[in-house]
């Protein structure tokens, strides 16, 4: 049965551990750094605020 906390009680109840990256390269995702069209300057990030816009 899941319980409702305080949001405090709740966030001090996640387990903290420290970051490993093993096995993690940078080197094998450079091609998502291009965006949809490699010409066009915009690489993922762009990509990604561009199609999440409120106009």
């Amino acid at each position: 049965m899941p319980q409702v906390l305080p949001i405090g009680v709740a966030v001090s109840a996640l387990p903290v551990a420290v970051e490993d990256r093993t096995g993690y390269r940078r080197t094998s995702f450079k091609h998502w750094n291009t965006g949809d069209l490699p010409n066009d300057g915009c690489n993922t990030r762009q990509e990604v605020l561009l199609s999440e816009a409120v106009e």
